[in-house]
């Protein structure tokens, strides 16, 4: 797709075609995805990460899960429930039509009122909110939770608009996918409501115009976007470049973001490590997201500058290195670590203008790579390649690289290739004592502002920075209530080690303790084999007066006899079988239990 020119623009117009208000239809999705995001767990070590060439067939279902995923709210409505806009309520009425497939109709348009019902047969249900007071907020006034109606597969408010906003970040990253069949399928399947083709069909090109116009019209505001962010945060760092054109217009190159308050943080309380990558954007206007990452005391994410790129070359990486070692003060690099991914654009740029600072390679690359060439060769791949990596001194280095030549010669040569030694604890510098190996925390990352990258430049922009925002906002809060030494992530990984260590045994200097020989024993009787004692030895030896032999226990039995004849030997119970058995005696039968 071409560049559009910043004269070509049209003029900005808020009003969409539905009557929605665009602009916040915008500032609404910011703040529902600031509001979903829940911050990531910190970077563990010696735990090995899971690739996405694994398991191909895992890959794959993880793809068709993705696209059948639309995530909504959970579409709880209460009595007295507080939204900051029209929009969120809304939205919530939304969610609860979707949830419970009930066939909800709005019958209340005003800017500051707004109510919907059921329109099933004979149903009260209703809701009505309105704004209060001087705060501007909404909050519903009347609640009516009853439904005397049952689902029918109806809902008067999926009307093409609503189609077209449930799906038109599905339709964005992948427009030849999501056609109307596949969305009719999909409303069916997941909220059990009917829409007919035709609605699908005017929803997706509905979409597809939304999608046409936010790139049309991001560029215009690109200039404003640089100029609030220096008037609302003093002293950042922002870059917009520009090439001009033959005629003379202005067109986008790159752009880049350094927070003031992410860079004096950063500097305070973080450890001086910068891990750097790049990921592709999946909006219809392609191009490189760069970001430098850190990690703050409890080994988490840190972001410190972002940089939008049209391709990740390198020129544009040595122009992203130049920034962060002017904004973060690097100087030549020294007493620094930087961690990245193989790519000769950007290993010569950190050579270029940082060529003291301890360049690692990120192992995770490096087994992806390996994963594809040997992968049919075994499962043991992944462990040798880990090990190595994790190898604390050359001994351990050189064992496991060994054992890399036994498992295979070929890999071996493979792994020699990429300069081992650069990606190997064993090799590490002194002084930071950071033993990461990977650049993991970009990976999460980059999963994070997955929905991010699905949008226009400005809007991808402002949801990185409000993330940060927020990343930053709940970390303080937790670091307000700690009241240990040591950090979360310390003391979970303290847990784990002492609880290895139950185990352990100390092994002093001295030589080992064996058991001695047995000693001879005049007088004793032993086996057969070995000189082991035998089966007698084991029995207990008995008194002068005791038997030899075990004595037979004393019959102490009870004679029975029957309640009704008296006889002995049998009870009532057996009393008519007795009598046509064949008596006997009661003396013969005492005399012969005497006996026994």
């Amino acid at each position: 797709m071409a560049l559009p020119e910043w004269g070509d623009v049209p003029p900005l117009n808020d009003e969409d075609s539905d009557g929605e208000n665009r602009t916040e239809r915008n500032d609404y999705n910011i703040e529902q995805a600031v509001i979903d995001f829940d911050g990531e767990s910190p970077i563990r070590h010696n735990v090995y990460p899971d690739t996405e060439s694994d398991d191909e067939e895992e890959e794959v279902q993880r793809t068709v899960r993705k696209r059948n995923n639309i995530v909504r709210g959970e579409g709880n409505l209460f009595e007295g429930q507080v939204f900051s806009t029209g929009l969120a309520f809304k939205e919530a009425v939304l969610d609860y039509a979707l949830k419970t497939s009930r066939n909800l109709k709005q019958y209340r348009y005003d800017k500051d009122k707004l109510g919907y019902n059921c329109v099933g047969d004979g149903c009260s249900w209703r809701i009505y909110c309105s704004t209060t007071g001087k705060t501007f907020q909404w909050q519903v006034k009347v609640f009516k939770n009853v439904h005397s109606c049952v689902p029918n597969g109806c809902c008067e408010m999926i009307k093409v608009p609503v189609i077209a906003r449930l799906f038109v970040d599905k339709i964005r990253e992948e427009p030849e996918y999501f056609m109307p069949m596949k969305i009719e399928k999909l409303i069916m399947e997941k909220w059990k409501i009917n829409v007919s083709r035709p609605q699908c069909q005017a929803a997706r090109n509905k979409a597809l115009r939304w999608i046409a116009r936010e790139y049309d019209e991001q560029f215009a505001r690109l200039h404003d976007y640089v100029k609030e962010i220096l008037e609302s945060n003093p002293n950042s760092s922002v870059e917009l470049e520009c090439l001009p054109d033959e005629k003379g217009l202005e067109l986008f190159n790159r752009f880049y973001v350094c927070f003031d308050i992410l860079r004096r943080s950063w500097k305070d309380t973080c450890r001086q490590i910068i891990g750097v990558d790049g990921c592709h954007l999946k909006s219809e206007m392609k191009g490189m997201l760069l970001v430098a990452l850190g990690r703050d005391p409890d080994n988490a994410i840190y972001p410190i500058a972002w940089a939008v790129v049209q391709v990740e070359n390198t020129n544009n990486l040595l122009w992203f290195v130049k920034k962060i070692k002017d904004d973060l003060g690097l100087l030549n690099g020294e007493g620094f670590i930087m961690v990245s991914d193989r790519q000769k654009g950007l290993i010569k740029a950190v050579q270029t203008e940082l060529p003291e600072i301890e360049h690692r390679m990120c192992v995770r690359h490096i087994y992806t790579n390996l994963k594809g060439k040997h992968g049919k060769k075994g499962t043991d791949l992944k462990l040798h390649v880990w090990n190595l990596a994790w190898s604390y001194n050359e001994p351990q280095y050189y064992e496991n690289l060994d054992r890399i030549f036994n498992y295979d010669s070929q890999l071996h040569e493979d792994v020699l290739k990429t300069n081992p030694k650069s990606w190997s604890r064993a090799f590490f510098k002194l002084g930071n004592y950071c033993e990461d190996v990977e650049n993991n925390s970009t990976e999460s990352w980059n999963n994070t502002i997955l929905k991010a990258r699905d949008k226009p430049y400005v809007p991808m922009l402002e949801m990185i920075a409000r993330q940060s925002m927020v990343r930053i906002a709940k970390r303080s809060v937790i670091t307000l209530d700690h009241r240990s030494l040591c950090t979360p992530y310390v003391i979970e990984y303290l847990e784990e080690e002492l609880e290895k260590a139950s185990a352990f045994w100390p092994v002093g200097e001295e030589p080992r303790v064996h058991q001695a020989p047995e000693p001879p024993q005049p007088g004793r009787k032993k086996g057969e084999k070995d000189g082991k004692r035998g089966n007698n030895s084991k029995k207990r030896k008995k008194g002068i007066n005791e038997s030899p032999t075990k004595k037979k226990p004393k019959m102490l039995k009870r004679i029975m006899h029957c309640s009704q004849c008296g006889v002995a030997n049998h009870n009532s119970r057996f009393h008519k079988k007795a009598q046509q058995a064949p008596q006997r005696d009661s003396s013969q039968v005492e005399s012969s239990q005497a006996q026994e």
